[in-house]
């Protein structure tokens, strides 16, 4: 037996612990270790579990030392594996751990522990308790948390069994972020800032006797588990409307279990660890984040609070920097700054953990940007049937965008000055310019593009092309030409194409799309994609949508000559495909220009809606929202284009079917009113036998015939003029579903009952609509595309809240007529402390909250916003 010493900050004590080494591995066995660490009074027990007694093997983690496992919604999804490693990925300390390196659609599991007498935690006596874990996050979504098996069959599945929950930690990589955040039990989340990849050490630090027992939490996170904690700004002392003796999940009393879960990718888990410490009084330092620095920057005046009301102290720990005092100075130099506060508790109050804060100092004048000139793109042509001012754009990025801002961008052609526009100078991950310039006549040009950055650094950039009016008669584009490719784990790739620049020389332009497949091997389905286009502003919008057909390649043709303005100079695409199975899809896309003489010079096109809506659901029967649009002066006419497509029709896994089988096979009449009146319907309906794209002879149900398109085809169309609504300036629009259905077999409808109405009301897959709406507006004045159109939802009620200022409780009541409206109250950081739905009027007790100015976002079709003062 081998004794470990552990010293504590806090006190004199040394205390020895008996560890058991195991030879084989290269961390020690803690299998059944609490520390009891008696300091001040203060009782302090760990409980630590590390997995190395478990017995290596694949998918066994069931049944193994107390931990049950369960699948997430597809019954075949494997059990976790207990190994050292996973492919080429090993845990940080190298020991076993658990792996979870499957995936798919519904492929998940879930892995629950109760307390037992080697992790006997309890949380019946609330105060101070810390929640670690090492976590490899993956594509999907990875969480662990603690929470109170409702139904006692062994399992904690939040989300899934209802009454099961507590709180928990999820993080997940889709996309280009960490998407944090903690969920609490009564369904709201806390969303916080990191986005670190691989392995990470996370600690839930929970405080039952805050906010009069209704409990508050805070992250801490130690990327690639090791080094010091960082406590997330985002996180810090956050209210979990707990209800203490309510015993259901809100009430940490009787939460009994830990539970973690992971779905995709390769999830892998290790050293879990529960701290109670329920004596003295926690404290917490609350303080910003720092951003990063120039160089050259003013010193900084370092601002911390700590719950107690002691004073905060702050030490440096690396960079180039000083601290005196609260006064943080910089050197001069480059370098990653980091600094401690600190507040070591006195006789009434605990020690604060350390909060790590750094920032990076940056010099200006070490970075280049990364300038390309789009349009007109060099060495191509500017076709004109006559002069016409052309559209330059310019894209400009550079490292360090938080620090490093562009003052200056402008062009100049043969010398003359062309200033150029963003219209979104605080976002730099956008980066698009534009502006317009008048050929002098018709021959080779030269152009500058000058960008000047912090620290009056300027770069300058030049390319060259050339105007005519020899304009062919016949113009083919190629783009994508099986160089993206979207996989089952990869649904998204872009490119950048080289259209030619025009204007008044083309009056057609047809996109054909042909749908391939990696190596022939196509998904067995009907999958929804399609082709994004980034515009002049630097928007993504979609061109148009494409669902695939079953098991097999096909191809399609779509106008899109309402895009000529967007189709010119080196253009971004983005192929779109939400593959489940098969090798994967390479398509090939071509743009074909006509030589003509179009009705108007140039098309702006404002996308104003786009996404996935529920469709039938009771509790928001109508949840596109309304847009308030304002028309650009220059607009000669206009119209409304819409996409739309209906999907999913039932639960196949357990045969709960939508009613109507919604929305896939439900023949509905949408309605688009226009400030305040139904002017047109929308008849979503499509015949698929023949199938419109000549995709026929496919697998599956292809023939029968869908809302709004057809396995193997590029999704419908509408066209709707808006014309007569420019003398006015702008127009209300409001998309509504068709008001005549509604899914009865949907856990939000009053009247759902399971094995009655429905097989199971909580199933997944009710109807959603996914709709692309965009507004194009036409006109011979190149002033419509500098112009800035404003699209405004609208509120689609009135809500009232009384009393206000409120003591113990306030009342909300709305005029909404379409459901439920779902309600986010949130703390003056920002951070939600309370998620509701209120239909009608609703009465909601604040007594648990601190006083102070809170703010209701309250969606109902829209979101409409108040505040509220608890006092």
């Amino acid at each position: 037996m081998i004794f470990r010493k552990i010293a504590l900050d806090f006190d004199r004590i040394v205390i020895f612990v008996p560890i058991i080494q195991q030879k084989s591995m290269k961390k020690s066995s803690l299998l059944s270790l609490f520390l009891i660490l008696a300091t001040l009074g203060m009782a302090q027990v760990e409980y630590v579990y590390d997995f190395n007694s478990l017995t290596e093997g694949s998918q066994n983690l069931n049944g193994q030392d107390g931990w049950m496992t369960h699948y997430q919604t597809a019954a075949s999804s494997q059990d976790f594996d207990v190994s050292y490693v996973c492919g080429s990925d090993m845990a940080p300390d190298e020991s076993l751990a658990i792996w979870y390196p499957y995936g798919g659609s519904g492929v998940g599991r879930t892995a629950t522990r109760k307390a037992s007498s080697n992790f006997n935690f309890n949380f019946q006596n609330g105060g101070i308790m810390d929640l670690e874990i090492d976590m490899n996050r993956t594509w999907w979504g990875s969480f662990f948390g603690v929470g109170f098996d409702s139904d006692g069959d062994g399992h904690i599945l939040p989300g899934m069994t209802d009454p099961d929950g507590g709180v928990y930690l999820f993080i997940k990589s889709q996309g280009d972020s960490g998407h944090a955040k903690v969920c609490l039990p009564d369904g709201s989340n806390i969303p916080f800032d990191y986005e670190e990849g691989g392995w990470t050490r996370y600690k839930m630090s929970f405080d039952f006797t805050a906010y009069d027992g209704a409990g508050a939490v805070t992250v801490f996170v130690k990327p690639g588990c090791e080094g010091e904690w960082i406590q997330m700004a985002g996180c810090t002392n956050v209210c979990m409307n707990l209800t203490p003796g309510s015993g259901d999940k809100n009430d940490y009393q009787v939460w009994d279990g830990v539970f973690f879960h992971s779905q995709g990718g390769t999830g892998g888990f290790d050293n879990l660890l529960v701290r109670q410490q329920p004596d003295g009084n926690a404290q917490l330092i609350e303080m910003a984040d720092i951003p990063n620095q120039l160089i050259f920057n003013d010193p900084i005046t370092l601002v911390a609070t700590a719950s107690s009301g002691l004073p905060v102290s702050f030490e440096m720990k690396e960079g180039p920097a000083t601290i005196n005092g609260n006064i943080l100075t910089l050197t001069g130099e480059t370098g990653v700054v980091r600094f401690k506060a600190t507040q070591a508790g006195n006789a009434n109050w605990l020690p604060a953990p350390d909060v790590v804060k750094s920032f990076e100092v940056v010099d200006p004048y070490a970075y280049e940007p990364e300038v390309k000139i789009r349009r007109p793109y060099d060495g191509t042509k500017v076709y004109l049937d006559e002069i016409h001012p052309v559209m330059i754009v310019v894209s400009a990025y550079i490292e360090h965008p938080e620090v490093i801002k562009f003052t200056d961008v402008h062009a100049s052609v043969n010398g003359e000055h062309i200033a150029l526009q963003t219209d979104y100078p605080d976002d730099p991950d956008n980066g698009y310019y534009y502006g317009f310039w008048t050929p002098s006549g018709f021959g080779d040009f030269d152009m500058s593009v000058s960008v000047t950055q912090s620290g009056d650094k300027t770069t300058t950039f030049t390319n060259r092309f050339e105007v005519t009016n020899d304009i062919e008669s016949h113009l083919d584009v190629v783009t994508m030409n099986g160089d993206l490719v979207c996989t089952p784990t990869v649904h998204s790739a872009k490119g950048e194409y080289v259209f030619p620049s025009h204007v008044g020389a083309f009056n057609e332009i047809l996109a054909h799309f042909e749908y391939n497949c990696v190596d022939g091997n196509c998904d067995t389905y009907d999958r929804v994609g399609g082709v994004k286009v980034r515009n002049y502003r630097g928007e993504w919008m979609e061109l148009f949508r494409y669902i695939t057909p079953f098991r097999k390649e096909c191809q399609d043709d779509v106008d899109v000559s309402d895009y000529t303005s967007l189709l010119q100079g080196l253009v971004e695409l983005e192929f779109y495909m939400e593959l489940w199975n098969g090798s994967g899809s390479n398509p090939n896309l071509f743009f074909s220009f006509t030589k003509g003489t179009p009705d108007y010079l140039y098309a702006d096109v404002d996308e104003i809606w786009f996404g996935t809506f529920a469709f039938g659901d009771y509790a928001n029967q109508q949840p596109v929202p309304v847009v308030d649009y304002s028309f650009s002066e220059q607009a000669q006419t206009a119209k409304l284009k819409i996409t739309t497509t209906g999907h999913n029709w039932s639960s196949g896994t357990n045969n709960s079917y939508n009613t109507g089988n919604a929305a896939e096979f439900y023949h509905a009449h949408h309605n688009i009113n226009i400030n305040g009146a139904t002017t047109y319907t929308q008849d979503l309906w499509e015949t698929c036998q023949p199938n419109p794209a000549g995709c026929n002879d496919q697998l599956g149900t292809w023939i029968w015939p869908r809302a709004g398109w057809c396995p193997g085809s590029i999704g419908m169309v509408w066209d709707f003029d808006l014309t007569e609504y420019l003398t006015a300036g702008r127009a209300e629009l409001f998309y509504q579903f068709d008001p005549t259905y509604l899914d009865y077999c949907h856990p939000n409808h009053p009247d759902c009952v399971d094995g009655v109405t429905c097989t199971e009301c909580a199933a997944p897959d009710n109807p959603v609509l996914r709709v692309a709406g965009k507004v194009v507006s036409f006109s011979n004045d190149e002033d419509l595309l500098v112009s800035v159109h404003e699209a405004h939802a609208v509120p689609a009620f009135t809500a009232e809240v009384y009393p206000n200022p409120a003591k113990g409780q306030f009342t909300i009541s709305t005029d909404y007529d379409k459901g439920a409206v779902s309600v986010m109250m949130l703390n003056m950081y920002g951070q939600m402390v309370m998620f509701f739905t209120v239909e009608g009027q609703r009465t909601i007790d604040v007594s648990r909250l601190p006083a102070g100015i809170y703010t209701l976002q309250m969606l109902g079709g829209s979101v409409v916003t108040q505040k509220v003062v608890v006092e």
